[in-house]
């Protein structure tokens, strides 16, 4: 066949296909569905850029930024939904700058996907921010639209965490402007909707010109220097549930602390703690005392870095005269404070005591345990070896159900099989364990499951299973009616529970 023949053939093949495609993507337009030819031939468009420097907040004024109209907003919720999980959230953001709908849809799916996690900004490395939950960060460098990001996702913002802003020794007019921007957009973009705020390492000028963030109930400030605004939480934070104040410089503060929090349930105190009235560097018993007593209605007190003084013990006694609802108490450094002469000292309510060791020394610890009487106690945890003085505490209270013997790090001490049975023995009512199981084995845990009857959960840290004995452990679990899960991170973590 001649080559103009074949070439006919050719281009009449073409036409074909050309008319077919056609017809396909005609109607896979009618069901609001673009094809990858169309994708590929779409115009990118560019992202919402502000006009006379405001973002548009309608639909007509976000289109006439456009370069086309977009097919998405034809979609449902629904349809978005899964759509949106191909995204990062960069591309989000772009998506949501569109139009009022689209922000709305970006919205509602950031706070379902990213509801139990916080926003951190870290200012020295700005812009880049990250989605973190837990101690977990994942870094996620959204450019330097920081006003595109807070338009988008402001009003679902939850969790602020802010870091490294205006630091003490550091004046850069250039920083300094950008910590001014953050509180703007701050005020701006999330004032109204923010829950919970922490700032660490942060120094004076602080949100020094911000206006009081009234829907803020739970307030942290870790290695902080706090200026004139911030050190004033009653007229900052009027509806104040919970204040943690964590290795601060705390004379901005003495007097802050003093003052009546109608709503005030949580108090973390880690700070020094002195006798003497005149130390500007640490809390005095007095402003402690004073806090207690404006706020009764305290439900959880934490007291952290206790000094070796007798001002102790009367503390604590008058926490536990003063705070009749107190259900959660955390005291550290029960080996080096000495308070055992004062007397008896009772928590009828309390149903949580949570005790942190850094210091060892013999005999301390079991003359202040046997100064404290719980007659509700529910959950005991220590953080530090679990001598016979503890025993002895944890004998009588029979009433604890649940039992938290995790090391902090600092000491080499980790419970073996006998030392886990030893507790059994004098907590006969012990429902769920929390261990460290770096000493135990699987014949102690296996033994431990077949014999009590009222436990229900076991959880172990750190253990030391290989693959093959893990299996062994889930299949013998599992005739004995129990479930094993294995953590899939990178810490070794495993859960028994019985079947219910």
């Amino acid at each position: 066949m001649p080559y103009n023949e074949r070439l006919g053939l050719k281009q009449n093949y073409e036409n074909d296909f050309k008319v077919k495609s056609n017809a396909q993507n005609q109607s896979s337009s009618q069901c609001g569905i673009q094809t990858n030819w169309q994708l590929a031939n779409t115009p990118k468009r560019q992202p919402l850029k502000p006009v006379n420097g405001e973002y548009p907040t309608d639909t007509s004024q976000a289109a006439a930024v456009l370069e086309s109209p977009t097919k998405l907003i034809d979609l449902n919720y629904d349809c978005l939904e899964h759509i949106f999980r191909g995204f990062c959230l960069v591309d989000l953001i772009g998506i949501g700058g569109t139009c009022t709908y689209l922000q709305s849809a970006t919205c509602r799916y950031f706070q379902t996907k990213f509801r139990k996690r916080t926003v951190f900004i870290d200012c020295e490395r700005f812009p880049n921010y990250s989605i973190s939950s837990g101690a977990v960060h994942q870094k996620t460098n959204i450019g330097s639209d920081i006003e595109a990001f807070m338009f988008v996702f402001g009003a679902v913002l939850s969790k602020l965490a802010i870091v490294n802003m205006c630091p003490m020794l550091q004046v850069d007019p250039e920083r300094l402007e950008s910590d001014a921007k953050i509180q703007r957009l701050i005020e701006k973009y999330c004032r109204n909707h923010l829950r919970e705020i922490s700032f660490r390492n942060c120094g004076k000028l602080t949100m020094n010109h911000a206006q009081p963030l009234e829907e803020v109930v739970k307030v942290s400030f870790d290695h902080c220097v706090l200026g004139e605004k911030l050190a004033n939480f009653d007229y900052m934070f009027p509806k104040l549930k919970r204040l943690d104040l964590i290795d601060c410089d705390v004379r901005g503060v003495r007097r802050s602390i003093e003052k009546e929090f109608p709503q005030l349930e949580y108090l973390n105190l880690n700070v020094p703690l002195g006798a003497n009235s005149w130390s500007e560097s640490s809390f005095t018993v007095a402003n402690v005392k004073a806090a207690i007593d404006r706020n009764p209605n305290i439900k959880h007190l934490n007291l952290r870095y206790w000094n070796a003084s007798a001002y102790d013990a009367k503390l604590l006694k008058y926490a536990a005269d003063k705070l009749p609802q107190l259900k959660s108490l955390q005291l550290w450094h029960m080996r080096y404070t000495d308070f055992w002469s004062d007397g008896d000292i009772r928590f009828p309510s309390v149903q949580k005591l949570v005790l942190v060791n850094r210091m060892q020394k013999l005999g301390y610890l079991g003359r202040n345990l046997a100064a404290l009487s719980f007659e509700n106690l529910r959950k005991f945890s220590i953080l530090d070896q679990f001598d016979t003085e503890c025993t002895t505490f944890v004998a009588r209270h029979k009433t604890i159900k649940e039992l938290c013997i995790v090391p902090n790090g600092e000491h080499e001490w980790y419970p073996s099989d006998e030392d886990v049975f030893r507790i059994f023995t004098v907590l006969p009512n012990l429902e769920r364990l929390l261990v460290n199981g770096r000493r135990m084995t699987t014949k102690g845990l296996i033994r431990l499951i077949s014999k009590r009857s009222k436990l229900s959960a076991i959880k172990v840290h750190q253990y030391t299973f290989s693959a093959v004995v893990r299996k062994l452990f889930r299949w013998k679990c599992t005739q004995l009616a129990w479930n094993v899960v294995f953590s899939t991170g990178s810490e070794s973590e495993m859960t028994v529970k019985r079947r219910t």
